[in-house]
Order: C-alpha cells, then structure tokens, then sequence
C-alpha cells in the first residue's frame, strides 16, 4: 500500500514540475509573441523585389530608373531611391554643377544594403569631405553582385554622361574574384529579355521570394529569439559562406585563384585606362568582410566550412587577397586604400558593430569608418583638386 502511495505521489510530483514547466514556457512564449510578434518570422532576403530592375543588353541587368520603395528584413528596413540614370540617391539637393564629382563603382556594399541612402559611405563620404571645404558630388552607381567586370561595364555606360573628376571602385575580395572568375566562364548564366524584365534560367530576376524554415522557427516566438542571438549567421536556405569565397585565403589555393586575378588586374587597367582618356583620376578602396575582422566569426566559419572542404584554419592567410590587391595597385600606379587594419582595430574597441550579424553588410557604423577612412585616402592622395 505505502509502495502504490509512493508511485502514485511520484507520478503526481511530476505531473505538476511537468505541468509547472509547460505553463512557463507558455507564459515565455506568450511575453515574446506579445513583445516581438511577427519581427523574425520572415527570413526572406531578397535584393531584387519585384518592380526593381529592368532588363540591360550589357549588364544583363539594371536598377529600374525612377524606382522607390522600402526593403525589408528582419535586421532592418531601408528606402532605396533610383534615379534616371539607375543611381541610388537620396533627397538631398544637388551639389553645385561646378563641383567636382566622384562615381563609386561596387557591389552590395558600395548600394549600401541596410541602410538609408544618406548613411552609406558614398554619401557620408561626401559629407566628410565638405565638411573639410571640398565641396563635391559624390554619385552611388553600386549594383548587388557582378564583380569587376560588371562595374567596368558599368563605368563604359556612366563615364561620359557623369563627366566624375574621380572614379573609385569599392572591391569586396570576399566574392568579386569568384564573381569575376565565374562570370567569365563560358557556362555562366546568362539573362535574357522578356519584355524589358531580365530573366536568369528561366526565371525572372525581379521577383517574390520566400524562405523556407522549419516549424519550430515558424510556430515558436521565443525559439525565432533565441535563434536570433546564436553566434554566426542564421541559415538563410543556402550557405551564407560560400565555399569558393574562401579560396583567395588558402596558402596554396587552387588554379581558379590566380586566375580570377589576373582577369581583376586586367579589369582595372581597362578602367584606369578609360578613366585617363577621360581626365578622371582612379582609385580603388578594399572592402574587409565581417570574417576578415572578427577572428572569433573566421574560427567558427573555418571549422564549419573550411574544414568541411579539407582545409584548416593554419592553411589560411586572411590577409592574402588584400596584400595581392595592393600590389596589384602599385603595379598598375592605381592608388589603393585597404579598410581591413582599420576596420579590425574598430572591432577590437568594441564599438557598434560594423556588420549585420545575419545579412553581413555594413551596419550604419561601417559605412561611417569607410567614409572617414575614404575622405582621408582622398585628401591625402590628392585626388580632387586642391585635395592635397
């Protein structure tokens, strides 16, 4: 009798821890939906919303001239503006028509992704060097992906309708040399015209997207929270760290690595050269990503990532595509400013972060730490007149 009292008082003992933690956690996820609803559920990252490019014979493609809208992810929301031209501006008025003017050439970083067009570094740029009594225009020609080729073709449609007393190209070794080695490759993809809107393999480039996740993520609130604050970048549907991209950094790298290389080199020379036809000077700044900064971030990406491919953190040099990018400058007369040293000594202070943690773009602060560092190499270099 005294033994079945004891079950049955165990039982009940853990019936109510059981039930005690069941309501908790209830009331967790309750506090959490009524604190963050919706914010995380929709991991969709999309750069290219419907509406938001039209088709180009060179490019392939092109930001729609006249497009406005609001992007959002769960990290941020941010109005993008294209003008006619297919630059992104914002709405402040023009600088005077005397004004030297300078066209920044890039990727994603250079479009400023996550942030207002007023906080990216080409504006911030602009503003640090009047506020330094050199009045200038700075223009945001940034386009996400495409590498070096891209912003050379980019340069050939821009050039003589911008008339820039200086081109910069913001380069993000990260994946230009891949972008510029694939592109390149007699089986890249190629976009085709369907009625002014660009398709890629069929589909259209501009469009809806959505990203699947799993039902814990979609059902739970306080579990989208706590996933939130892992170290690292979530799962976007796809490896947020591509292979390939790491590479560049391998002691020994591939045959594609030099390669990729050489074609970049050729890629600048072409744009030095047209720039001088031109009277326009040429630079190009060197754009860190978050894992060249943070050696916490590399080590965990490397174990995950690296290894996986047969690779050890020991058979990387991180600072490999910067040094060969400099000397590349150097050969080439092409002044050049690598952000990477002073990039890692603003995350060792441990400031704001520089980065998103999960889209990996510069935060408004790292578009604040290129521009204070691009006004400077500008001045510094003489490349405006009456810079030096």
């Amino acid at each position: 009798m005294r033994a079945r009292c004891k079950e049955r008082s165990l039982l009940f003992g853990c019936a109510a821890i059981g039930l005690s933690l069941l309501f908790g956690l209830l009331s967790v996820e309750i506090g959490f939906r009524i604190a963050t609803g919706d914010r995380y559920r929709d991991l969709t990252l999309n750069y290219f919303p419907p509406g938001s490019v039209i088709y180009d014979e060179v490019l392939g493609w092109n930001y729609r001239p006249g497009y406005a809208a609001t992007w959002h992810y769960f990290e941020y929301a941010f109005d993008v503006r294209i003008d006619e031209r297919g630059l992104r501006v914002d709405d402040d008025p023009p600088a005077p028509a005397t004004a030297p003017r300078i066209l920044f050439l890039g990727d994603s970083f250079t479009f400023g992704v996550g942030v207002d067009a007023g906080q990216t570094f080409v504006e911030q740029t602009e503003a640090r060097l009047r506020a330094a009594g050199l009045v200038t225009e700075c223009l945001n020609a940034g386009r996400v992906g495409g590498g070096t080729r891209a912003a050379r073709q980019r340069l050939e449609q821009l050039i003589d309708a911008t008339s820039p007393t200086l081109v910069i190209h913001a380069f993000f070794p990260e994946n230009d040399l891949a972008d510029d080695w694939l592109g390149a490759a007699p089986d890249a993809a190629r976009f085709t015209n369907h009625g002014g809107e660009p398709y890629v393999n069929g589909e259209p480039l501009a469009a809806a997207r959505t990203t699947p996740t799993g039902p814990l993520f979609r059902n739970s609130a306080f579990y989208r929270w706590l996933r939130m604050r892992i170290p690292g970048s979530i799962n976007l549907g796809e490896n947020p760290y591509q292979g390939m991209w790491f590479d560049e950094r391998l002691i020994v790298p591939p045959d594609w690595v030099p390669a990729a290389e050489a074609l970049t080199r050729a890629e600048w020379a072409a744009m030095q050269a047209r720039c001088e036809a031109r009277g326009a000077a040429f630079a190009v700044v060197l754009i860190p990503s978050d894992y060249d900064v943070d050696d916490r971030l590399w080590g965990r990406i490397v174990k995950r990532y690296g290894v996986a491919r047969g690779h050890r953190e020991e058979g990387y040099d991180r600072e490999l595509p910067f040094a060969w990018a400099a000397q590349a400058g150097r050969d080439l007369g092409i002044p050049a400013l690598n952000l990477r040293p002073l990039a890692r000594a603003a995350h060792a202070r441990r400031g704001e972060p520089l980065y998103f943690q999960h889209d990996r773009h510069f935060t408004a602060a790292g578009h604040g730490l290129a521009a204070e560092a691009i006004a400077g190499f500008i001045q510094d270099a003489g490349l405006l007149p009456g810079g030096a």
